[in-house]
């Protein structure tokens, strides 16, 4: 029996010891099952870590390769990228190449070595606040510079734009046709922004000095006497030489007023007087009508006193030949008729009155040609061949 109960013992005991080793095996099981899972989840962790950080490095350093990124930066935003970079740079590829690019855009841009300050400043703290006052002064200093370019970039600008227009004013004041056309307030803005540029560009001097003598030999107007009671003020002297340019003007149209109706005036008095003048043509024109109609009418009458004229000498030496010849008659004698003595008369009565004396003798007939004519010496009227009547011997 006590064998039986030694051997139930064993037999309890050998249970324990196989139920405690089970219990044992068990717990070492789940405590590496525990410690494999921690391994697991630490190592997804820093696998997500490092993901994390390679992206913050990619993102970095395309901040770094963007233009637009450093125009908007501050030097606390510039620096917080490099201190981060410097930090991943062991670990990441990524982050070191983000942080070289950081390094050389300032030292290109800003004339400041900041791997330097790094060496110096191994404390990221450290390094972060002496980054960002020297980052400051680089950036305070390239915004001055820049400044500077643009206002000086700004400044050429302005000056090809002035010399450009000086070109144009100093052509246009050399127009005739922009003074036949332009007004008080075109001329003086003229005049005025060439005086203004004349020191700076020669063209718009040249401008200046033409419209000044253009303003008082055409139009009496005097600038220098202008810009000495205005010294100081460009304004002041517009306003003087436009005011003087409309008194101009405005005399001008005064005076063309005055011609327009004294021309008016004119012209109705020569509208009035055109029925008086038409009659005076009319009248000249029928004594012209008249003189020709004399002129020709004595034309005529100095053809019949030619006529009658030539007829008186015909008489004469009619007679003449009945005196040599006794009453022969070798050639016959037309006699004039009455009614040709008649129109001898109407033109010159005297060569008619020869006639008629002049006519007895010639029709006397040939047996008393022997008896010897008495002369009597009185005179009578000689027509020449021109038609004027002169002084002739008649024999009766």
């Amino acid at each position: 029996m006590a064998e039986n109960e030694e051997s139930e013992i064993f037999g309890d005991m050998g249970r324990i010891l196989q139920a405690a080793a089970g219990a044992s095996l068990q717990t070492a099981e789940q405590r590496a099952r525990i410690n494999q899972a921690r391994d697991d989840q630490a190592a997804r962790s820093v696998a997500a870590q490092h993901s994390a950080d390679q992206n913050v490095a990619r993102n970095i350093k395309q901040d770094f390769h963007d233009r637009d990124f450093w125009r908007t930066a501050t030097p606390e935003s510039v620096v917080d990228r490099l201190t981060v970079a410097r930090s991943l740079a062991a670990k990441h590829p990524e982050a070191s190449s983000a942080y070289m690019r950081g390094v050389d855009v300032i030292r290109k841009d800003y004339d400041l070595n900041i791997s330097q300050i790094g060496r110096d400043h191994t404390d990221l703290g450290e390094y972060r606040t002496v980054a960002t006052a020297e980052l400051e002064k680089a950036f305070s200093k390239a915004d001055t510079a820049a400044a500077q370019a643009h206002a000086q970039k700004e400044a050429q600008q302005d000056f090809q734009a002035q010399a450009a227009q000086a070109s144009a004013l100093e052509r246009e004041v050399y127009r005739n046709e922009f003074w036949q056309s332009a007004g008080s307030e075109s001329i003086a803005d003229r005049v005025t922004v060439a005086q203004q540029l004349s020191a700076d560009h020669p063209a718009a001097q040249t401008a200046y000095l033409h419209a000044s003598d253009v303003l008082r030999t055409n139009y009496g107007i005097n600038i220098e006497d202008m810009n000495r009671d205005h010294p100081t003020s460009p304004e002041d002297r517009q306003a003087a030489l436009r005011e003087a340019l409309d008194d101009y003007f405005a005399r001008n149209q005064l005076e063309s007023e005055q011609q327009g109706a004294a021309a008016s005036a004119e012209n109705e008095a020569e509208a009035g007087n055109e029925p008086e003048a038409a009659a005076e043509e009319s009248r000249a024109e029928s004594l012209g009508a008249d003189a020709d109609r004399a002129a020709e009418s004595e034309s005529a009458n100095l053809a019949e006193a030619d006529k009658a004229g030539a007829e008186v000498h015909q008489d004469q030496e009619h007679t003449r030949a009945e005196e040599a010849t006794g009453g022969r008659q070798p050639q016959p004698y037309s006699r004039t008729s009455d009614a040709e003595l008649a129109k001898v008369a109407s033109v010159d009565p005297s060569a008619a009155e020869a006639r008629k004396i002049t006519a007895p003798n010639a029709s006397r007939p040939a047996h008393g040609a022997g008896i010897k004519p008495y002369r009597t010496g009185k005179a009578g009227p000689k027509v020449s061949q021109a038609g004027r009547v002169q002084e002739v011997e008649v024999t009766r």
